[in-house]
C-alpha cells in the first residue's frame, strides 16, 4: 500500500510543478489568438497532477479492500498519461524550458512505477 501512495504523491507533485513551470514559460496569448501547444501541455499536467493527488487522498481516506482494483486501474491510466506527456517533453514537440530532460525522465520512471503498482493492484494483490 505504501508504494502506490508514495508514487502518487511524488508523481502528482511533479506533474503540478512541471505544469506550472511550463505555463510560466509560455508567452501570453494575445486577445483572440489561439493557445499554444505549451499552454495546453501545461494545463494537461496541472489537471493530471491534481487528479493523481486527489486519488491519493481518496485512497488514504477509504479502506483499501473496497477500492483496490479501482485505484489500480486509475494508477494504470495515470502511469500511461505520465509516460505519454514525458515522451512529448523529451521528443521536443513543445518548446520547453531548461531541465525538461530531467523532469521528463523522472516522469517516465514514476509513470513506470505507477504502471507496475496499478497492474498489481488491479489483479487484486497489493504492492509493498
Amino acid at each position: 500500500m505504501r508504494l502506490p501512495i508514495v508514487l502518487g504523491i511524488v508523481g502528482g507533485s511533479l506533474d503540478l510543478a512541471v505544469g506550472l513551470l511550463v505555463l510560466l514559460a509560455v508567452p501570453m496569448v494575445p486577445a483572440g489568438g489561439a493557445m499554444g501547444v505549451g499552454a495546453v501541455l501545461g494545463g494537461i499536467l496541472l489537471v493530471l497532477g491534481g487528479a493523481v493527488l486527489a486519488t491519493v487522498l481518496y485512497a488514504l481516506a477509504t479502506p483499501m479492500a473496497a477500492t483496490g482494483r479501482l485505484l489500480g486501474r486509475a494508477m494504470l491510466v495515470y502511469g500511461c498519461a505520465m509516460i505519454a506527456v514525458a515522451g512529448v517533453m523529451l521528443g521536443r514537440w513543445v518548446p520547453m524550458t531548461s531541465g525538461s530532460e530531467i523532469s521528463g525522465a523522472a516522469m517516465i520512471v514514476i509513470g513506470g512505477g505507477m504502471l507496475y503498482s496499478g497492474a498489481t493492484m488491479a489483479r487484486g494483490s497489493s504492492p509493498r
